[in-house]
């Protein structure tokens, strides 16, 4: 077993900032609250005083399971 082996993938992971999450779910800040708040969106995570993020992970797959808006069956 390397060292590799023993780091969560957690730990790998990016952390994102609003303005990025903003961009890449091109969702408004009130939008994204009420959707976590209802649990339809990845939980912030604390990683300041006063900052929050996101894992890139998260917000990958929050993205993938959208349903893509005007695609024919």
């Amino acid at each position: 077993m390397n060292n590799s082996d023993a780091i969560p993938d957690a730990i790998n992971d990016a952390i994102l900032r609003w303005p990025r999450v903003k961009s890449v779910t091109t969702l408004s800040r009130t939008q994204a609250w009420r959707a976590e708040k209802a649990k339809q969106f990845p939980a912030r995570r604390k990683i300041g005083l006063r900052s929050v993020g996101w894992l890139q992970s998260e917000i990958a797959a929050w993205i993938a399971s959208r349903e893509v808006v005007g695609r024919a069956k």
